[in-house]
This record gives structure tokens, C-alpha cells and sequence, in this order.
């Protein structure tokens, strides 16, 4: 407030500091006159993004995000994901637009949530697992056979195997993540020769039995 004090016709400058809070009401005593100052309350902050989720192919990909926030409202974006970038806009205030990108994926699908404008972002990628089988085909004799076979792929890609006849069991990985073995156990065969393709790792496996023929 300038001046403090005069004489005479003059004239006085308040200044109001920024209300962060509640309506507030204040009083200025000028020449034996009271002056009430009423300041009303500042609206708070609200935020919007659009998309607020995304489902990646297993790239390469760019993610575009709009803000939507009022005059002077500031926001930030996070990402706790190693795998995706912020290219643009990781902070700003009032509208606003955030570029993401995310590298193509060799591997399993994955997940991540990053804030952006206090708003959670669900992002999710495809994985681009590949599966290979050795040996990816097998004959047994007529009697009882034990086979095994190595499932290869990356890590944190899951696969399973199963069988499709009475007279193969899957022993053991029936299910897996990562580098694996299957395990078959083939019954005795006391008929004709037989075969039978099974899925292992989404794989066609293709076995043949002797039999009395």
C-alpha cells in the first residue's frame, strides 16, 4: 500500500497477494475510513486426458495424449516403464498434448500405467514371441517311449502343450514360460501304426508309432 500517509487529495494502491485457499475477507483503515477487500476462493485444478488407455500392436509405436486443464493449471507425466519414452510435453500447463513412444516388443505382451496430469494412462503392448521345437517330430516303436522335447523361445513368453489322444500324455510342461522341455509319454501299441500332429508352444509336433503292421 503506497503512500502510508499524505496530505491532502491523494491516492492509495493496494496490493492483493494470490488466493490458493477459501473466499477471505480483509479490512484497510484510509483516512480514519474502514475499506473492506473481499477476495473470492480459487477454483481448483481439474484435469482430463483422451485416450485415457492403449493397446499397442508389438510396434514400434507413437501415442499421442490430449490434456485438458485450466488456465494456469500445471501438470507433469510420469512413466515408471523403462520401454516407454516421453518425446514431448512431459509437463505443461493448461491444454495440452503428450507424445509417447514405444520400441517394437521381441518379447512377451506388457503393461505399465503412467500418470499424466494426476490421470493414470493404462498402456499395454502385444508381445512378439517366436516359438521353435527340437525336435519338432518323433517316431516311436511299438512299445512303451519316453520323449522330450526343448521348447525355445524369449524369456517371459508363455506356451503350453497338450495332447489330443488317449494314448500320449504330456508328463511334464504342460504349460511354461521362457526355455522349456516337454515331456511325452507314449503308450505300447499292440494295432496298426499310428499318428497324431499335438500343439507344443502353438507348434505343430508331429509323432508316429509302429504298431503290428
Amino acid at each position: 500500500m503506497a503512500p502510508g500517509s499524505g496530505s491532502g487529495n491523494g491516492s492509495i494502491t493496494l496490493s492483493v497477494g494470490v488466493n490458493s485457499g477459501l473466499a477471505r475477507t480483509g479490512t484497510v483503515t484510509v483516512a480514519s475510513q474502514t475499506v473492506s477487500i473481499e477476495q473470492g476462493a480459487t477454483a481448483p485444478c481439474t484435469y482430463a486426458i483422451k485416450p485415457g488407455s492403449y493397446n499397442a500392436g508389438k510396434g514400434p509405436d507413437t501415442i499421442n495424449v490430449n490434456v485438458t486443464a485450466g488456465t494456469g493449471c500445471a501438470w507433469t507425466t510420469r512413466s515408471d516403464a523403462a520401454w516407454v519414452t516421453i518425446e514431448s510435453s512431459g509437463n505443461g500447463s493448461g491444454n495440452g498434448n503428450v507424445r509417447l513412444s514405444i520400441p517394437a516388443n521381441p518379447s512377451a505382451e506388457r503393461s505399465t500405467v503412467l500418470t499424466i496430469a494426476d490421470q493414470p494412462f493404462n498402456l499395454h503392448q502385444d508381445g512378439g514371441c517366436s516359438y521353435s521345437l527340437k525336435p519338432n517330430h518323433y517316431r516311436a516303436g511299438k512299445r512303451p517311449d519316453d520323449v522330450t522335447i526343448d521348447v525355445n523361445t524369449d524369456a517371459g513368453c508363455s506356451w503350453t502343450a497338450s495332447s489330443t489322444v488317449n494314448w500320449v500324455t504330456v508328463a511334464e510342461g504342460a504349460s511354461g514360460t521362457g526355455k522349456g522341455k516337454v515331456r511325452l509319454l507314449v503308450a505300447p501299441n499292440d494295432g496298426p501304426s499310428r499318428t497324431v500332429v499335438l500343439t507344443i508352444a502353438g507348434e505343430p509336433f508331429e509323432l508316429k508309432q509302429d504298431g503290428r503292421d
